[in-house]
């Protein structure tokens, strides 16, 4: 695809061909010298004349596809700074990465790992001219300068990507002060100029995969508040929680919990101009403005946190003030405003995996009604249990026991007008209008609910397949023969299902199905049979029972994978081999045994060879199709002569092992730090090749051993360990042979060989068998 760059001052042919169709124009410079990437592509080459000149803004043209926007800056004076904006979506901000450190000749691509660079830093916003660079007009407003930390003067050559992935937009502002962060990631910083001021909406973009959204906003006058919007689908309302109390550092991360919380109060709509702020255009009218209780002036700095799980859309309304919960989560409150208006269908999101669903409604007038729908499954109608009786706090739980409440009565559908409510056309039309026996004025409250659980109704679909896979087998309390019932099976078929459908329901089973007969069966053919110990009980129960045994068992596997109850240690259950582990644990152990014995006498090699041949000869599983694994090997005692590599170290080795050491450590005897070296890897290499070659043969052997106190008493020198302090220069060598060997080793190790390579723990392995 054709790439093109023109200046504001002038054009500037490229030499690179990119199509010009699906692609995004952008406006970007730097202080000074500029280098700009497009997946991997170079599309501004900083060594071409009038690339060092920031008051030169260049226009671009770029795939609307990319995946990778990479810029690379040298400053050659006082501060270094970069302002780039790419169609409407894409600014720089503290969201790109940047490091100070060369990252090697892949940073450009797609592939490269930078989550070890830190979030650019924001020197300030385009939109006026307090800094050194002015407003540059031709770059969007809402672009900020970037750089590392070390912007005045201190980082002259600075690496930066933005790595594009599925996302959405966001607006978001808050009075006054604003921290908004997706996933941990800090995308508006509060402590950057002109985040204090409300009447300023950020828009920013967070990926589309986000699972936490968090704010943070300090209150500097009369009233605090909050209002955002993410996308189509989730604004601030009463399903946020907030709190006023410092949560500590792990509150913006998707574990933390915040079921102490509480939701969030919502102090008014964005839709009308009733309150301080007015109407918010660029901002869903659906959002609300939300804070804590003590949002007039009381809490001055407030945190509130939304989880996004998968979710269904709900469309509910009350006759006539509604609330609504899911799982014991407050989604409708009839304590805010115009929730006491049915004719007002209110349109809500849930998570996919509610387990219950919770509904209390007064009713002011003549009749009082309950319709909603839940997705494409859920309707509100007979299955409901609903009670004019006040059942106590815990009604909400999903394990509160509502079997003494009665069945919803339906008071009519919503496919017709005949009633008082008219039909609903933003309620499926399957829907039905509930409420208590008392619907007409007697019962003023109700409180309804739908618990859904793991016992659901199976289909005849999942019927029928559970009973032709299972086996031709009978007992005396089958009415018929098992191959008869599957021969007629598909005049059956309703009627084992209905039966079925209602034991996983009502948690009730027949009693024919708790009935079994008890028969002895001899645990091995060779024992004696006239001794009753060598019997075991076996229970056969009727073909139906164990079909619905089946359909529950699936059920509850279905509910304890889905939340993550099993133990990861459990290797049956998640279909590991136990056997194989074992295996792995035992020759892990034997090649560490193997380390051990070298210039051991040959008398004492013998009895090893002896005590491990007892100790491990075979795992032998019968009446399986795995085969025996034999675990026996000799111990013997070689010399390997690894294919490592004499020749002199290349360039490429040493820049790679430049970038290694860590910064803000002591130096060794040559006195020169990392950091230092680091700044540019290129120089470094140039300096490092011809020292590297000429010692090659000698190698960087010098260094200071400091002693270092352990446990005990410090009096005694064996509780002291030495510490070498390379020099830097003697490190980066170092690395260059450890890198060369490492992968020469790997190749002499087992398989099954734990605790020598990465992501190996042998104590993981160790805890599992």
């Amino acid at each position: 695809m054709p790439l093109s760059i023109t200046t504001s001052q002038s054009k500037i042919g490229s030499s690179h061909s990119i199509s010009q169709q699906d692609t995004i124009n952008g406006y970007i410079t730097c202080d000074n010298r500029l280098f700009f990437y497009a997946d991997g592509q170079a599309v501004v080459d900083g060594d071409t004349p009038n690339q060092n000149n920031w008051r030169v803004t260049k226009h671009v043209s770029v795939p609307s596809d990319t995946k990778v926007y990479a810029i690379k800056c040298i400053n050659y004076h006082v501060v270094g700074g970069i302002i780039a904006s790419f169609g409407d979506d894409i600014k720089t901000d503290s969201s790109w990465k940047c490091t100070n450190v060369y990252p090697g000749a892949g940073w450009v691509s797609e592939d490269y790992d930078d989550s070890d660079w830190d979030n650019a830093y924001v020197i300030h916003t385009n939109n006026h001219s307090s800094y050194y660079w002015g407003v540059r007009s031709d770059i969007s407003s809402e672009a900020q300068w970037i750089w590392t930390t070390g912007w005045h003067g201190q980082d002259k050559i600075v690496y930066c990507r933005k790595t594009v992935d599925d996302t959405i937009n966001v607006d978001i502002t808050c009075d006054n002060r604003l921290f908004f962060y997706a996933d941990g990631q800090a995308v508006v910083d509060g402590d950057t100029p002109n985040q204090n001021n409300w009447r300023i909406t950020k828009h920013v973009s967070v990926p589309s995969d986000t699972k936490v959204y968090a704010i943070k906003c300090i209150d500097y006058h009369v009233v605090g508040g909050i209002i955002a919007s993410f996308g189509d689908d989730i604004k601030t309302d009463s399903s946020w929680k907030c709190t006023n109390v410092y949560p500590g550092a792990g509150w913006l991360s998707e574990y933390y919990d915040d079921s102490d919380w509480n939701n969030a109060y919502v102090i008014d709509t964005n839709n009308h101009a009733n309150y301080y702020w007015g109407i918010r255009n660029d901002i869903s009218s659906e959002a609300q403005w939300i804070w804590t209780t003590g949002w007039h002036g009381q809490d001055k700095t407030v945190y509130c946190r939304k989880t996004v799980h998968d979710t269904i859309n709900v469309d509910i309304t009350c006759d006539n003030r509604l609330f609504f919960y899911a799982d014991g989560q407050a989604v409708v409150d009839g304590d805010t405003p115009n929730q006491n208006n049915w004719r007002v269908t209110k349109h809500v999101s849930v998570p996919s995996d509610t387990k219950v669903y919770a509904i209390k409604c007064i009713d002011y007038h003549v009749v009082g009604g309950i319709i909603a729908s839940f997705g494409d499954d859920i309707k509100t109608d007979s299955s409901w249990k609903c009670t004019n009786v006040y059942p106590g706090a815990g009604w909400l739980s999903e394990y509160y026991d509502d079997s003494s409440w009665n069945n919803a009565y339906v008071i009519d559908t919503n496919n017709h007008a005949n009633y008082y409510w008219g039909i609903r056309n933003d309620i499926s039309s399957e829907a039905q209008w509930i409420w208590t026996t008392g619907w007409h004025g007697q019962d003023k409250t109700v409180y309804c609910r739908k618990p859904l659980t793991k016992r659901a109704p199976g289909t005849q679909d999942e019927v029928r397949d559970t009973i032709i896979k299972s086996p031709s087998k009978s007992c005396e309390l089958d009415p018929l023969p098992t191959y008869l019932l599957k021969e007629l099976l598909e005049f059956l078929l309703p009627l084992i299902t209905a039966i079925i459908n209602k034991s996983l329901v009502e948690s009730k089973v027949p009693l024919s199905f708790k009935k079994a007969n008890i028969r002895p069966l001899l645990k091995k053919p060779n024992l004696d049979k006239e001794e009753l110990k060598n019997y075991r009980p076996v229970s056969n129960l009727s073909f139906l029972s164990k079909i619905l045994e089946k359909l529950a068992a699936k059920r509850l596997e279905t509910h304890l994978s889905s939340h993550k109850l099993h133990d990861n240690l459990q290797r049956y259950i998640t279909l590991d081999a136990c056997k194989t582990l074992a295996h792995a644990l035992i020759t892990s152990r034997l090649d560490y045994g193997k380390s051990l014995p070298y210039g051991l006498p040959s008398k004492l090699m013998i009895r090893l060879q002896k005590v491990q041949n007892s100790s491990a000869s075979y795992i032998i599983i019968q009446n399986t199709n795995i085969q025996a694994m034999d675990l026996t090997a000799d111990i013997q005692l070689s010399t390997v002569n690894l294919p490592i590599k004499y020749d002199k170290p290349t360039k490429e080795e040493i820049g790679s092992s430049i970038k290694y050491p860590q910064n803000n450590k002591a130096t060794g005897p040559d006195d020169i730090s990392a950091e230092v070296l680091k700044t540019d890897n290129d120089i470094s290499v140039e300096l490092f090749y011809p020292l590297f070659t000429e010692i090659w043969e000698n190698t960087c052997h010098q260094g200071y051993l400091i002693k270092l106190p352990e446990k005990g008493e410090l009096s005694n020198y064996s509780n002291y360990r030495g510490n070498t302090f390379l020099s830097v220069s003697g490190k980066f060598f170092d690395r260059i042979i450890l890198k060369r060997m490492k992968g020469e080793v790997d190749t002499y190790l087992r398989n099954e060989e734990a605790g020598f390579r990465p992501q190996r723990s042998c104590i993981a392995q160790i805890v599992t068998i």
